[in-house]
Order: C-alpha cells, then structure tokens, then sequence
C-alpha cells in the first residue's frame, strides 16, 4: 500500500543484479510489418500472453536483414541481459544460431528447423499441409498445379517442396519444373516477397498451358 502511494516500482536491473537472473525474453523478427499477418501476430499474441503468465518481459529486435541489429541481441544474450531468446526469423545464420547454442542461451526457434542444433521448434507440419493442399485441388479436378516457395537453402522451405513431389507422385501426377517458382532473395538476404510472388502469379498466369 505504502510502495503504491509512494509511486515505487521495483528497479530491473537491480533486481537482475540481485538474483542474477533476468526476466527478458529476447524476440527476434524479420520486420515489425509482419506483426500485422495474421500467422505471426496470433503467434507474438501467444507468446505475450504467456510471458504475461509467467511475470516475463519482451524485448524486440527488427533484424530486417541488419545483422548488426542481429549481433547487438546476442551480444545481450553473452552479457546474461536475456532469461531466453525466440527466434521468428528465416533469415538469422545458422552461425549466430551456433553462439546462441554454444553460450547455452534457451532459445526457441518459430517455424524453423535446423538439423545441425538442437533448438525445440515450433513449427508447421508441412508434409501433413503441402499433401492436404494437392488432395483438395485433386478432388476438385485439378491435375497441374504450380507452387511459389521461398529459398531452397533453407530446410523448411525445401521441405515443403519435397512434400509437394510426394503428392503429386501419390495423385499419380507429373513433376513439371517449369511449375515451381522460388522466390529468391538478394546476396544480403532481402526480398519484397509481395512482388516477387506477384511476378510469378503473372507469369504462371501467362504460360501457354495455364496451370
């Protein structure tokens, strides 16, 4: 009662330097535009409100293909600054993950799974996706179906393509190249995926034999 009146709040990093614990949980995203999709706003929402249920903090990091925004987090990660780390990027390196992994920081990785760390994932079933997505296009008739991917160099994007042969193979149906379209980023790793899909719906549209 007294502290209220007073108008105290409890000093974080005292309390950090006492306990030498922290409670900040580091989320590291793309872009703060994709907080506006549906998919990962209902995921930042899930991880907010058990952070709420847990009496942890959020702190954000942009990275934006910015890896000194990227390096600045871990390096808060290497100083203690954060209980955990949870990673909603596709584009962190595999070697900034391979610190996280080495300092021991818990770390939490969104839609992403590497072979090589033995980080818990939170993830897409892809295969279970990708397969009910053609058995519903085949059951409404459909025998050439196309489909726009991101980068093949990462595991869960290729994943998805190796899951849509598989279908296709099971409906019976041919794998034609000329059907896949990867969506490419620059040498630093940045894309405007709106228009790069947009060029490829186009071009599909415009093939000969539409699919």
């Amino acid at each position: 009662m007294v502290a209220r009146e007073l108008g105290y709040a409890p000093n974080a990093s005292a309390k950090m330097l006492s306990t030498g614990r922290s409670d900040v949980v580091g989320v590291t995203i793309f872009d703060m535009l994709h907080l506006s999709a549906p998919y990962i706003g209902s995921i930042m929402s899930g991880i907010a409100d058990m952070s709420d249920d847990e009496g942890l903090n959020l702190a954000f990091a942009r990275t934006a293909c910015k890896r000194y925004e990227e390096a600045e987090y871990i390096r808060f990660a290497r100083e203690g600054r954060f209980a955990g780390e949870i990673i909603i990027d596709q584009m962190t390196s595999e070697r900034e993950l391979q610190i996280l992994s080495s300092i021991k920081m818990p770390t939490v990785l969104v839609d992403r799974k590497i072979p090589s760390l033995d980080f818990p994932v939170v993830r897409i079933n892809y295969h279970e996706v990708v397969k009910k997505a053609i058995s519903h296009l085949v059951g409404l008739g459909h025998k050439r179906i196309a489909v726009i991917n991101g980068s093949e160099r990462l595991f869960d994007l290729n994943e998805k393509l190796i899951a849509y042969r598989q279908a296709l193979q099971e409906h019976s149906l041919l794998f034609e190249q000329d059907l896949v379209r990867i969506c490419e980023g620059s040498a630093e790793g940045e894309i405007d995926i709106v228009a790069r899909v947009k060029g490829h719906v186009n071009a599909l549209l415009d093939m000969a034999d539409t699919p």
